[in-house]
């Protein structure tokens, strides 16, 4: 269609049907998600969730079957095993996978919440004693909070000053130490002490009884664990755990709890 002349105005043809249709699309192909009202009335708040949905959501991020803590080399830092860390480490969780740590860094709030959920409800693994102390010194302002701790106990008494500072860890709901059967005495007398200054650490007596009571102890070898002798119960899980038991009824006189 040509262009057509009228006295005092010019008239040109319109775009087609199709043109208007694109050009409409294109406008909104191009306008920013944040400046679309839909986004603006579609926000989700995490924080609008009740506590019961949010602590879901920790869960869900935090929870492990275990932590297993490492000591990182000649550092005295603690980490996750190599196949189970995802890269990077975040300040004052030194063991968490990058994607868990930035939701603590989120808010105040947020951390206040979430981190009674990471130490209280994992149970933390330590494959050897010296693995310990990194973690304490690095989350110490946390350690009330540990309640599960699980400790492989080595053939040699280095370890010992460092299995005493668990005794720091008031929170404890139970406490699995993994001791290897031996024939040396003088190994059982150090653990003996060892455990013995774990369970009196800045307890008066009524509450390191009660902690005694959380203890297992559990016969570790290559070839797996064996349930052996338990603080808690009178009667021997095995019958070649005759050193365990008399461990623990080493540490009962000890205490005073028979």
């Amino acid at each position: 269609m040509s262009s057509s002349v009228w006295p005092g105005m010019i008239i040109r043809p319109g775009p087609s049907a199709g043109a208007k249709k694109t050009a409409r699309s294109t406008r909104k192909r191009k306008q920013s998600p944040m400046t679309n009202p839909f986004w603006h009335t579609q926000v989700f708040r995490f924080m609008d969730l009740p506590p019961e949905l949010r602590e879901l959501v920790y869960e869900e991020v935090f929870l492990r079957k275990s932590l297993r803590i490492l000591r990182d080399g000649d550092s005295a830092r603690a980490r996750l095993p190599a196949d189970e860390k995802k890269g990077g480490q975040s300040h004052g969780h030194p063991f968490l996978a990058p994607n868990g740590a930035s939701l603590l860094c989120v808010s105040r709030q947020i951390h206040s919440e979430a981190t009674p959920i990471l130490y209280s409800k994992n149970t933390f693994e330590f494959p050897h004693a010296l693995a310990v102390p990194p973690l304490l010194a690095q989350a110490q302002t946390y350690v009330p909070l540990l309640r599960n701790v699980d400790v492989v106990l080595g053939q040699i008494v280095a370890g010992m000053p460092e299995l005493e500072l668990l005794g720091a860890c008031t929170g404890i709901h139970s406490m699995v130490l993994r001791c290897p059967i031996t024939n040396s005495d003088r190994y059982y007398e150090i653990l003996a002490k060892a455990i013995e200054r774990v369970v009196r650490y800045r307890r008066p007596c009524e509450a390191w009884r009660a902690f005694f009571a959380k203890i297992t102890l559990v016969d570790f070898d290559r070839h797996g664990d064996r349930l052996v002798a338990s603080s808690s119960s009178s009667s021997a899980a095995h019958s070649d755990s005759e050193r365990l038991q008399k461990l623990r009824k080493t540490l009962e006189a000890r205490l005073g709890l028979i």
